[in-house]
Formats: C-alpha cells, sequence, structure tokens
C-alpha cells in the first residue's frame, strides 16, 4: 500500500517564514545593540586617554617648573610662575604661565595653560602654549590638549600650606614657586577631574 505524503499548506509555509523573519529582526537588532555598545566603549577608552594625557604632560610641566622670569607680549616682565583666576586681556592671556627645564641639554621653556570656551555648545578647550624661549615676547605656537571641558579650575599651596586661588611670586608672603598646584577640570560629560602635582623646584 502506497502513502501519500502530506505536503505543507500555505498557511504553514507562511508561517514558518514569519518565523524565519522574525527570528532575523531579532538576531540583527542583537547584532547592532552588541556593534553600538562596542562603539560606545571605543570612544569611552579614547576619551579617557586623551584626558590621562593631558593631565600628564600639566604634570610633567609644572613638576619641573623652575625660577626664571618670562615676559609678556608687551615686553614687560612676567613672574617665573603667575597663576590667575581671570586670564588679563592681554594677547595670548593664560591661567597659568610659568618657566620648565627642558631636555638633557639644559634648555629652559615658557609656556602657559588656559581654558577658551567654544561657541555654542558650553564648553570649551584646555590649550598649551608654548615659547621660543623665557625671553620671547613673539606670538606662542598653540596645542589642543583636550577638548570637551566646561572649566579649569588651578589652586597653589603656598610655604603656609594655604591653598591660593592667585599667584603672582612676588611679594614677601609668596616665594617665587609654590609647593603645589592643584588642577580641576569639568568635563562636558559632568564629571570633575582633580589632580595635585608637587613642585620639586619650590623652596
Amino acid at each position: 500500500m502506497i502513502q501519500r505524503q502530506r505536503a505543507f499548506t500555505l498557511i504553514e509555509v507562511l508561517v514558518a517564514m514569519t518565523l524565519v523573519a522574525l527570528l532575523g529582526v531579532l538576531g540583527y537588532r542583537g547584532l547592532e545593540s552588541t556593534r553600538r555598545t562596542a562603539a560606545h566603549l571605543a570612544d569611552n577608552a579614547q576619551r579617557w586617554q586623551a584626558v590621562a594625557l593631558a593631565t600628564e604632560r600639566f604634570g610633567r610641566d609644572v613638576r619641573q617648573a623652575i625660577d626664571r622670569p618670562g615676559y609678556r607680549a608687551d615686553g614687560s616682565p612676567s613672574p617665573a610662575w603667575w597663576g590667575r583666576r581671570q586670564p588679563d586681556t592681554q594677547p595670548d592671556a593664560a591661567h597659568l604661565s610659568l618657566t620648565r627645564l627642558g631636555g638633557a641639554g639644559g634648555d629652559t621653556h615658557r609656556l602657559a595653560y588656559r581654558w577658551t570656551a567654544t561657541a555654542g555648545n558650553g564648553a570649551g578647550k584646555l590649550e598649551l602654549l608654548l615659547w621660543a624661549a623665557p625671553e620671547s615676547t613673539t606670538p606662542p605656537r598653540r596645542y589642543l590638549l583636550l577638548d570637551g571641558v566646561r572649566e579649569l579650575q588651578l589652586a597653589y599651596l603656598n610655604q603656609a600650606g594655604q591653598w591660593l586661588d592667585d599667584w603672582d611670586g612676588r611679594g614677601t608672603a609668596q616665594s617665587p614657586l609654590p609647593r603645589a598646584v592643584r588642577l580641576r577640570l569639568l568635563l562636558s560629560e559632568g564629571s570633575w577631574i582633580e589632580r595635585r602635582y608637587d613642585i620639586p623646584g619650590a623652596p
């Protein structure tokens, strides 16, 4: 006796195709979610690497600070270490200016750090200004250290153990260099970064 093989009905075929399509959509969404998560983690890693490099550069510069005055753009002398909450109105004004030792050859460099606002997004950027020599009054070279910075705060530790918002290294109450500097950055993500650095060259 020959048995007839039962064929699939149209409804069963349509149900099977629907299930396959549904599984495909779910699989695609899972892969897309994984891709977005991986991209987000990569962006975060790159961001924090940029923050680490910027703070490391800042720490390396301030730790090599020396007592050697520089000059402003108008030719007037500037203290070896000069820090202000609000920069003045001169060209290339900065929040912190200092002189530091260079490489093995004993060269010295005049440099500055400043925060500038970025129009339109409420954030800003941390810049490094570098002069050819401490006595130079020519415009400095500018380097972007870190963007996405809402605020820059600096404080300086004096010989009495007090943190000061401003430092000009003049007068009997201050030495040319502070004992330490505190760096605080408010990132565009809303988190604060704080670092403290000793100044070996301070008396």
